[in-house]
């Protein structure tokens, strides 16, 4: 039984994507406000096709410019987090060729960043810069890599550079940070010990299309998503140290979700 609900489910998730793919196209090529939106709603969709199930702990901030920064342990995250609000990923440049996938990304208006070639740098930090000022939520994997869930890596400083560009210009003059996290906390309603995290987490050599039969086959995974207060961000800020802190938070958002 689980195979035939796999592949209907297989089956709606490709035609509901293809059926998006042209509008979504349309509504970036002529600025249409919709292309912030049907992200939204369409991972909403597929979530609730994949049967995870998400407890918000915690707001969006109201506070503008906002970037987000999350533990990362699948690429389950992407669409939890973009099934909230509108927002763009901040995201390594190899991932833009992938098959599909890559295409997809870039449809969520994805910033791929190459930071192996110092003019490539200077224009994604141009964009992060007019979309944080349009009032558009950035969200970045502050580990810069995945883990198992069980626990929060520590985070990269240099990733939190782009907060210079805004709080050194006197038109936003600075930025809020919130820390959120992402804990899978039962599988088919069971509370799901380091083993069983595992069929979540998307780690290591892993492909991603056998790990997504997995999910879609696998059984109900419940979600908890935490969001912490904003942080601010002003001039003289110290990369390390916000980095730390945020890390901080997110580890103690973590701990708390997995014990409850």
């Amino acid at each position: 039984m689980n195979y035939i609900r796999g592949f209907a489910v297989v089956a709606i998730i490709v035609l509901i994507t293809l059926i998006c793919i042209p509008f979504q196209y349309a509504f970036i090529k002529l600025h249409i406000s919709l292309r912030r939106w049907l992200p939204v709603a369409y991972h909403n969709i597929v979530l609730w096709l994949l049967r995870i199930k998400i407890k918000k702990i915690g707001n969006v901030a109201e506070e503008r410019p906002l970037m987000f920064v999350s533990n990362h342990t699948s690429w389950l995250d992407i669409l939890i987090l973009s099934s909230f609000t509108p927002c763009s990923f901040v995201a390594k440049n190899d991932i833009a060729s992938w098959p599909v996938f890559g295409f997809l990304a870039k449809l969520q208006r994805t910033l791929f960043i190459n930071r192996q070639k110092r003019s490539d740098t200077q224009t994604t930090n141009d964009i992060m810069q007019k979309r944080l000022k349009k009032g558009e939520p950035l969200i970045l994997f502050a580990e810069g890599t995945t883990s198992e869930g069980t626990r929060v890596l520590p985070f990269k400083s240099s990733l939190f550079g782009v907060a210079s560009f805004l709080v050194d210009d006197e038109e936003t003059a600075g930025l809020y940070i919130q820390p959120v996290c992402i804990t899978y906390h039962r599988l088919q309603g069971l509370p799901m010990n380091r083993t069983a995290r595992l069929h979540t987490a998307w780690i290591g050599d892993m492909g991603l299309l056998p790990h997504l039969w997995n999910i879609i086959k696998g059984g109900p995974i419940d979600t908890l998503v935490s969001y912490g207060e904003p942080i601010p961000v002003m001039k003289g800020y110290n990369r390390k140290e916000l980095a730390k802190i945020a890390e901080n938070k997110v580890r103690e958002m973590n701990v708390a979700a997995l014990r409850s």
